[in-house]
């Protein structure tokens, strides 16, 4: 590791000196990769405050990626995006799929599930659209129907937003805004590479703007497929990497079986997007967008009692029209189609349905003072009925629905020339849990001066109720065991306070800090139902647990343009992570009268306050771009993550099989820190078309990044970019 950091270093090294050498001898000519350090801070931003403004004066933890920063970058899938933003944990499972989270809060409780550490909390849109999973919660990444040549910037807030965009928005909200305009007849775009690991890359635009340029319309496509670094799986029960696996029961369960028809497979995907947009005058603007995708992929989401890795299958339509007249928006959006959460299970499939409605009005008193009411409405329809069978083996076996209505009010108030106050509230009512909550947010900003300015805000968020935790109604074993779900679950929250700084230090310097502490409580557990195993039946329900996850930690963010061609960032998040009253659990024998036990999981009635093992302590990147000679541009990025632990419900089955003399296998594993050095070079052959070799993961070093996922080595790629 030692050896792979120190040639890094040199790397580097050489790199700086050649930008300093070089500096001097700089011609008046651009590119597309130069950017002064003004403009970088002055990137527009709309999701911190649902109004455009600079990111500089954004009063929240905000970033932007632009379309040339993922261009440059190298990055060759969506999810990849996030390893160039501060404060967010990517950590890939298998080739081209992530595990993505905003500042921690992951596999709440330790212990648990798989499906446990995926993020629930982070609310992802397309052009202020949700893409959120109601079945379990969190995003289908792979199921997105755009690609990156689709994409003009993605935005990131970090930190608790529903007050400004509804529930699941708790730790932060991610918005990814589609090109549009061209300013012209006709605009090609086109990427396509390939590498090892059969990784191929496809995606092509084409647009036109007319009736000077009031018109926009724009049709897009892509398809992308990756094979797995490996050919064999963890096995719980055998702890270790296998051909063959083994349930908990210690039953042989061949990989090629219909629970994994697609052992090679890492992910394939193909979407199809379409927009038009009118613009009558300054006042009047009208768009429509819609789409299909076709996905599946291999990650870790789906408990399959035998293997982390799951195959995913999903394939959807979306719609997506927005309107503004004067001061009034107006937003109608959803998707519908068929997903399979466990490829190969007769359990898990679903068709749904999903729509959202959302009506704003920016109202201005004063210069002072603006007010931006709104409404909204949410519906979210799952149903396995198709997929049940005569032994009603679904998880639902039935159609069920999870709705919300919300009013909310945001106010903008300019106390002074430099101090802005900003505070939000919304009132959400649903029909599962029956209930309302209340969710604020209030932010202020001092602008000392052109190039400092400070920020407070203390936020309250929720996270909304999930399909499965609330309707399950599921047996197995001829009815021996039963899972249920539970209406009345309270939804789980987070309070957070975060102090912020921004300053441009010099011309070509500027820093941004974030300092937070956050209390997520009302979390929620699959959890033994003791009372039931005293009548002889093991059943499982959706419970609130006692345990509350508090984190405090700091981010801190760097921007150096050394010189319009050359620009260094650095950025790095320290998180001190704990969990108050965790639950200790252990495996118990269910039926000691059989011959084989039967093992389950029961608490203990017992609490400890423990470090959270699955969020690494320190997380951070540092890239380098340059443009050494003109139409040649070299980015250099860096993405770390330090060490942490992952612990699967197995580790209590493995503890309990130990002590009564069975193979005991493992459910726990320390994940080592890691380092994944990427490099991009490209060469602009002509004005429309450049060249490109691509290097993910540099140093192929292939140390497991999420427990217990596939070991990813180096991803090499060549392609061709085309702008016409």
């Amino acid at each position: 590791m030692m050896i792979k950091v120190l040639t890094l270093f040199i790397i580097l090294l050489f790199q700086s000196v050649y930008i300093i050498e070089l500096t001097a001898q700089e011609t008046s000519e651009t590119d597309l990769f130069e950017m002064s350090l003004e403009e970088l801070m002055n990137t527009p931003v709309t999701l911190a405050s649902k109004k455009a403004e600079s990111s500089f004066d954004s009063p929240l933890s905000t970033t932007v990626i632009t379309k040339e920063d993922i261009e440059k970058s190298g990055i060759t899938t969506v999810e990849e995006v996030f390893r160039l933003v501060p404060g967010m944990i990517v950590r890939q499972e298998s080739n081209g799929n992530y595990d993505i989270h905003i500042r921690g809060n992951d596999n709440i409780p330790p212990g648990n599930m798989s499906f446990t550490s995926e993020n629930s909390m982070t609310l992802v849109m397309i052009n202020n659209r949700k893409v959120y999973n109601y079945a379990n919660g969190g995003t289908f990444w792979e199921s997105l129907p755009i690609s990156l040549v689709d994409i003009e910037r993605i935005e990131v807030v970090r930190g608790p937003s529903t007050a400004l965009y509804g529930p699941n928005a708790v730790s932060g909200v991610i918005n990814i805004v589609t090109q549009k305009g061209v300013d012209k007849a006709v605009a090609v775009k086109g990427n396509v590479e390939y590498g090892n690991n059969n990784t191929g890359i496809y995606d092509f635009a084409i647009a036109s703007s007319q009736l000077d340029n009031k018109l926009d319309i724009r049709i897009s496509g892509n398809y992308e497929k990756r094979e797995r670094f490996n050919n064999d799986y963890y096995s719980y029960a055998l702890g270790r990497y296998s051909d063959y696996l083994y349930n908990y029961a210690g039953d042989i369960e061949g990989v090629t079986t219909s629970f994994y028809p697609n052992v090679e497979i890492a992910k394939e995907r193909q979407g199809l997007n379409g927009m038009v947009a009118y613009s009558i005058n300054d006042d009047v603007e009208l768009s429509i967008e819609g789409g299909a995708q076709k996905s599946y992929s291999q990650n870790v989401f789906m408990e399959t009692m035998v293997t982390p890795l799951a195959g995913r299958h999903a394939e959807s339509k979306y719609y997506n029209f927005a309107a503004k007249v004067y001061e009034l928006e107006l937003q109608i959006s959803g998707d519908n189609g068929f997903l399979n959460i466990y490829e190969g299970s007769p359990s898990a499939k679903y068709d749904y349905n999903i729509i959202d409605v959302n009506a704003e009005y920016n109202l201005e008193l004063n210069e002072k003072l603006t007010l931006r009411p709104g409404l909204s409405y949410s519906s979210a329809v799952y149903s396995d009925l198709p997929y049940a069978g005569a032994l009603g083996e679904a998880y639902l076996n039935d159609e069920k629905e999870l709705s919300s209505y919300a009013y909310y009010l945001r106010g903008d108030y300019k106390a002074t020339e430099k101090l802005r106050l900003i505070a939000a509230l919304r009132m959400d009512t649903y029909n599962v849990p029956d209930k309302s909550n209340l969710t604020y947010q209030f932010i202020g900003t001092y602008k000392i001066n052109e190039n400092n300015i400070a920020r407070v805000s203390y936020s309250k968020a929720n996270r909304g109720a999930f399909i499965i935790d609330s309707y399950t109604n599921f047996s197995m074993d001829g009815g021996a065991v039963k899972f249920y779900g539970n209406k009345d679950l309270d939804l789980a929250t987070m309070d957070m306070v975060e102090l912020g700084y921004r300053i441009k230090a010099t011309d070509n310097l500027s820093f941004d800090f974030e300092l937070f502490h956050s209390a997520t409580q009302d979390l929620t557990s699959f959890m033994l139902d003791s009372e039931a195993l005293n009548t002889g039946v093991v059943a499982f329900n959706y419970e609130n647990i006692g345990t509350k996850s508090i984190q405090n930690g700091g981010t801190v963010n760097v921007n150096w343009v050394i010189s319009p061609k050359y620009q260094v960032r650095a950025w790095g998040t320290y998180v001190d992570a704990q969990l108050k009253d965790h639950l200790i659990k252990n495996a118990i024998d269910a039926n000691p009268y059989t011959p084989q036990p039967e093992l389950v999981i029961k608490t203990t009635g017992l609490v400890e306050d423990i470090k959270n093992p699955q969020t690494p302590s320190f997380y951070g990147g540092i890239s380098l771009n340059t443009s050494p000679i003109n139409k040649l541009n070299i980015f250099t990025d860096v993405y770390y993550l330090d060490k942490y632990t992952y612990v699967h419900e197995y580790d209590y089955y493995a503890a309990a099989k130990e002590s009564l003399g069975m193979p005991a296998g493992s459910g726990r594993v320390d994940v080592k820190a890691k380092a994944t050095v990427d490099i991009k070079a490209s060469y602009q052959v002509c004005k429309k078309v450049k060249v490109f070799v691509n290097a993910r993961n540099l140093f192929n070093n292939d140390q497991t990044e999420f427990g217990f996922a596939d070991k990813i080595g180096g991803l090499y790629l060549a392609g061709i970019n085309i702008d016409l």
